[in-house]
């Protein structure tokens, strides 16, 4: 075994975690809904399992940062340059396609070095071709990066000195998160975890130490048929949308009328943000999905959301 393939191992073995967490979160989630349909989303065997559910998804995005974050050991051709790493927020979860560049310390973008996109993990590798590394060999320069629209997010605070055959590791703490898609009216910081307890919430918040006054989000909305009818008994799932891992923010079923509510709070969805991007799944009494508007999202949502949702025929 040489010393490359040790890395891909430990991938393949955090890999077969990480599909028996997803197994073992679906049959959690499974449960929840067949209990909630039955007994109600507040019933104590429904709550067990939804917190089930949530605890899996906490382990199985461990798991993923742990492969993630491992180690690289890249190296340069003869006389090229390599700079790679990988950016991550400060909880250590990774940032995809954002842009890795260098700039001289005059602010100048170096295009001819070219640039790297993150992979699914964070990482990126920026590979400067002998010809263009010899012309930046023994001076210094500033990494930058930037997102989808070119905005700079993060510019390093000390610079980097390149050199012919060299590869350096430059690993980027983007901080809390990677800037919201669309600027929000709502407090942007997450307010403390201990809080009192909600006997409304589908989803209880952790036993309090001390009393704050909660923050709750409230979505209702109206289930229809293709033909405009109302459709009862139906489970309506409630998900914010995130970059890596979409959060169950909570369930109900619809009532006679096609009416469904349900309520959800700021620790019910991804550190650092401040509203969520709802979407919404309708499954039926067999479990079998209706309806997704995952292509639909409806992005920092406000303090109340009222939704219509349409199956189709």
């Amino acid at each position: 075994m040489t010393h490359n393939d040790k890395p891909k191992h430990g991938d393949d073995a955090l890999e077969r975690l990480g599909d028996l967490q997803r197994l073992g979160q679906a049959l959690f989630e499974r449960e929840a809904g067949r209990l909630a349909r039955k007994h109600g989303v507040d019933d104590p065997r429904a709550q067990r399992f939804i917190r089930a559910a949530r605890g899996s998804q906490q382990t199985l995005t461990a798991l993923e940062v742990s492969r993630d974050a491992r180690p690289q050991n890249l190296r340069a051709e003869q006389d090229e340059t390599v700079v790679y790493g990988r950016v991550s927020t400060s909880d250590r979860r990774s940032v995809a396609n954002v842009e890795v560049m260098i700039e001289d310390t005059g602010g100048r973008v170096q295009r001819a070095a070219g640039s790297s996109s993150t992979d699914a993990g964070g990482r990126y590798s920026l590979r400067i071709q002998p010809a263009v590394a010899a012309k930046l060999a023994g001076k210094e320069y500033i990494l930058t990066v930037r997102n989808s629209r070119g905005d700079v997010i993060y510019r390093a605070a000390s610079t980097l000195k390149l050199e012919l055959s060299q590869a350096l590791q430059v690993d980027v703490d983007l901080g809390q998160r990677v800037p919201p898609r669309r600027p929000s009216t709502q407090p942007r910081s997450r307010p403390p975890i201990e809080e009192p307890e909600q006997p409304e919430q589908p989803i209880r918040p952790v036993r309090p130490t001390k009393p704050v006054e909660p923050v709750v989000f409230k979505v209702s909305g109206l289930v229809l048929s293709s033909e405009r009818k109302p459709v009862s008994g139906v489970l309506v799932r409630i998900y914010d949308k995130d970059r890596q891992y979409d959060d169950l923010l909570g369930a109900a079923l619809t009532n006679r009328k096609g009416e469904f509510s349900a309520r959800y709070r700021f620790q019910d969805f991804s550190e650092g943000e401040a509203t969520a991007d709802l979407f919404f799944v309708v499954l039926d009494a067999d479990e079998q999905e209706l309806l997704s508007t995952a292509d639909q999202v409806r992005f920092n949502a406000d303090r109340e959301t009222i939704v219509t949702l349409t199956l189709p025929s």
